[in-house]
Order: structure tokens, then sequence, then C-alpha cells
């Protein structure tokens, strides 16, 4: 059997070796190097294909359907003039003097609906034309677009890195949106830092690229306004903002409650509660909510009725009051009471 980290390294040259060196398409090397490392990892073969085809199925249903309408909504901008309207925001909010930290701006806030590499594409001509204006800082104009759209493909959903790793952590999108951006602000900064001392320190001259001229950009009053170019990044941003907040009052309203994760050792749970006696009573009280049965190892639907009958019986605060404060008792020395010994 190989070592889990040789596999990963072979599943990690042959994506690199693929697109890098062959220029195959960047999907084709991914699934062909999931292929490549599940032949290596541990299992039957016959279902080592399937695996793939199995993780790939969930990871488009879980996830797919975010990033593909993030890719619509940052195209549309894009057409539209509405991310241009929104550099051109950061612009006059900041000036000229402060061009960099406009561009970082921009990546920032656009690099969240699109893609990097289409925030970079859309920046770069802005960079070039304000460098024709001041004839200076060209390099720093560049790694600010750099600085803004990275860090925010990396940390703040949806784009496709931060959201596949909250699905994996089972973090949610609301929680990795403000966390990712607490964390992403302060990098940025450092980002617009180390560009000013490589601008100072690389003098790299503005190439020409391309026969033709670069085109003029649209008029003012050929764009969207400010607010409705910002709707397509504040509305799904308030909306999963809204619903973290909601569901965390929730949570705080009723800290009782249980959920599967939680329940770690299920042997044990089933063992407590079929050999023991306050567990029979447990049974019986779980039976009048529609559980049935608490087996050793139930299957995740087993799971989620278990535990919803579980905060059920939680929520019901006849179980907890007087009414039934015999009920364990009755079980014990042909349904007497023990007597408490004197001191």
């Amino acid at each position: 059997m190989l070592d889990p980290l040789l596999i990963l390294t072979i599943g990690i040259a042959v994506v690199l070796g693929m697109i890098i060196f062959l220029r195959i398409n960047a999907f084709i090397a991914l699934i062909s190097a999931a292929i490549v490392v599940s032949l290596l990892a541990p299992g039957a073969v016959e279902d080592k294909i399937k695996r793939v085809a199995d993780a790939f199925g969930s990871l488009a249903g879980s996830i797919g359907i975010v990033i593909a309408l993030a890719a619509v909504i940052g195209q549309c901008m894009m057409d539209s003039g509405a991310a241009d309207r929104i550099v051109r925001a950061f612009l006059r909010a900041l000036g000229e003097k402060r061009a960099s930290f406009a561009l970082m701006g921009s990546g920032f806030v656009l690099a969240v609906p699109v893609f990097f590499d289409t925030v970079f594409y859309l920046l770069v001509p802005l960079a070039r034309s304000l460098f024709r204006k001041t004839k200076k800082n060209y390099v720093l104009y560049i790694l600010a677009i750099s600085a803004g759209g990275a860090i925010t493909h990396t940390l703040v959903p949806p784009t496709p890195g931060p959201l596949i790793m909250a699905a994996t952590l089972g973090i949610d999108i609301g929680w990795m949106i403000l966390i990712g951006s607490m964390v992403a602000l302060p990098a940025a900064f450092a980002g617009i830092v180390a560009a000013s001392l490589l601008d100072r320190r690389y003098n790299i001259p503005m190439r020409q690229t391309g026969t033709q001229p670069e085109p003029e950009p649209l008029e003012d009053s050929q764009l969207p306004t400010l607010f409705v170019s910002l709707l397509p990044i504040l509305l799904p941003v308030l909306m999963i903002s809204c619903n973290t907040v909601i569901t965390t009052m929730a949570d705080s309203g009723r800290p009782g409650m249980l959920r599967t994760t939680e329940i770690t050792d299920w042997a044990a749970l089933s063992d407590g509660i079929n050999n023991s006696t306050a567990g029979n009573y447990i049974a019986d009280q779980l039976q009048k909510v529609g559980v049935e049965s608490v087996p050793a190892a139930p299957s995740e639907e087993q799971q989620a009725e278990i535990v919803k009958g579980m905060n059920r019986l939680l929520a019901d605060r006849k179980l907890f009051a007087g009414e039934v404060s015999g009920c364990c008792d009755s079980r014990m020395e042909g349904g007497r009471r023990p007597e408490t010994r004197r001191r």
C-alpha cells in the first residue's frame, strides 16, 4: 500500500504535468488525476472508478450550481458594464493618487462573484491607462489588482475554492464569508505594502500588447448605476448573512438541541438505551414519537430520525416535570421506590 502523501504528490504531479506541459484542459486534467489517485488508493478494483464518479456527482450537486450561477452573474457584470462602474466608483472615491488602493478595492469586491482571471483581464487595461497618465507605478498597479483579487478568490465564497472548503468542513457559508472577509482585508493591505516595495525595486516598462489599439472606455451615461452594479454582489451576501444570523439566533434559543454530528459513538448510545433502567424509559418515550429502536450502527436516515425524536423529548417540559418524577423508579424493586437510608 502506497503512503497517502505519496499518492497526493502523484495526483498533484499529474494535474500540473497535464496542464503545464501537455496543455490539456484543466477539467480533463483534474478528472484524470482523480482517477489516478483512486486507482492508487486502497479499495476494491471495481469500486475505484465508481467512487470518482460518485464524488464528482456529490460535489457538483452540492456546490456546482452555485459556482455556475456565480460565473453567469460575473459574466453579466462584465458585459453590462457593472464591473466598470464599480471600478470607476473606487477611483472617484479614492482619487488618482490612491489609484493602487482603488484597483485593489475593485479586485477585492469583483473577485467574490467573478473568477480571478476574468477580474485581472478586466482591470489590467485600466492599470495600463493609469500608467499612460502618470508615467509611474506600473508594477504597483498590476500587483494591486493581484493583491485584491487573489485574496478574496481564495478566502471568500462563492468562489470555488472557499466554497468547496466550506462544504467539505461543514462550515456555514455565511460564517465563511464573514471570517474570510475579515482575514482577507488585512492580507490585501499587506499585499499593497509588498507591491509598493517591489515597484520601487523593479522598473518594468509597459509593453505594447498586440497590434490593435486598446478600446476606449464607455461613457458614464452608458453604464448602469452603482446601486444596480453592486446588487449582484450585495444581494447574495445579504441573503446568506440573514440566514446565518437567523440560524445562530435559533440555535442560541434552543441550546439543548442535538445534531447527528454530535453523536460520535452510536454503539454506546444504543447499549445505554437498550440495556439500562433509565434507558428503557427513554426507549419507551422514543417509541411514542415514532422512533422504534436505536440500532448500534444506524444509517444516515435512521440517525436523523433518532436525533429528531430525542430533540422532541428534550423540548417536552413534562418529561422533566413532577408528573413523571417516579417514572424510572417504578421499574425498580417491583415498582416500589427504595427507602432512603437515614443517617
